[in-house]
């Protein structure tokens, strides 16, 4: 019987006793040794600065880092650890698409990592301190453009002006404000793989054949930026005038008015309103 229990307790050890090595080796996993870095952000845009962090390389010893096979940074110290963090600038006019981004060590030691570019193109208009009237010189400067390429601008969707960006994926044209009504537009500069749009408002203007006037005398007043096929009425003074205009399909007029006998004399508004409340005005000085 004694034997009979010691053959059973020998019998369970044998099926579920784990190997010391086993159980040691689940417990513990090897420790990784390959050098690592990461990139933040990965992803990126020309211009842009990347932080590079790099872990178990050689400690106490420099690392070089280069961009699509480009040095970007030529030595950098490692810790006593083997780690380092260190940072470079993603090369003007480099195109959209993943590039390797990789790290040597003096002992020759290496990591690499995907690094993605896209192009966030933008623009922007100015009109050096101008209304934004029809007629209007408007300057549109681009950045973050493919290098070296044809750029099209496009007012509300019909071409308007064209440049070729430089190296650095950088552009400058101009365009004149077109006759069209009053309202928001959209400019639009586009190449054959980005584009970017900005927003332009184009408001109402009047202009007289003359400034300094008499009673009795005619001008001719002449607007853009109104309303398209719209009534437009007259102030002088704030007194209304019995002259009106019609508007067409661009928001343009040209009338003749006559200055009031009666007219006050100095310096008074001439003031053009639409059906659509679009209004501008020019100053005008009744002399006699």
């Amino acid at each position: 019987m004694y034997l009979a229990l010691i053959l059973a307790a020998i019998y369970v050890s044998s099926v579920f006793m784990v190997p010391l090595s086993a159980s040691a080796y689940s417990a513990n996993p090897q420790a990784p040794t390959a050098p690592k870095i990461v990139l933040r952000p990965f992803n990126s845009a020309p211009g842009k600065t990347v932080k590079v962090t790099g872990v178990r390389f050689t400690p106490s010893s420099t690392v070089s880092i280069t961009f699509n096979g480009i040095t970007v940074v030529s030595s950098y110290a490692t810790n006593s650890t083997g780690g380092f963090v260190t940072s470079f600038v993603v090369p003007s006019g480099t195109a959209p698409g993943s590039y390797q981004v990789v790290a040597t060590d003096a002992k020759g030691l290496t990591a690499s990592n995907t690094l993605s570019i896209s192009l966030k193109a933008k623009i922007v208009l100015t009109t050096s301190g101008k209304p934004r009237i029809v007629g209007t010189t408007v300057t549109v400067t681009g950045t973050a453009f493919p290098p070296s390429t044809s750029v099209t601008v496009t007012f509300e969707g019909s071409d308007i002006a064209s440049a070729t960006t430089n190296s650095a994926g950088g552009f400058t044209t101009t365009f004149a404000v077109p006759a069209v009504p009053a309202g928001s537009y959209t400019v639009e500069a586009s190449s054959s793989t980005v584009s970017a749009s900005k927003g332009f408002t184009v408001n109402s203007h009047i202009t007289s054949s003359a400034t300094s006037v008499t009673r009795g005398q005619t001008i001719t007043v002449t607007g853009t930026g109104f309303a398209a096929t719209s009534t437009v009425s007259f102030t002088l003074g704030g007194a209304a005038l019995t002259t009106t205009a019609t508007t067409d399909s661009t928001g343009s007029f040209s009338v003749q008015i006559q200055i009031p006998t009666s007219q006050p004399k100095g310096g008074q508004a001439l003031t053009a309103t639409d059906q659509s409340g679009d209004t501008a005005s020019v100053r005008l000085k009744v002399l006699s």
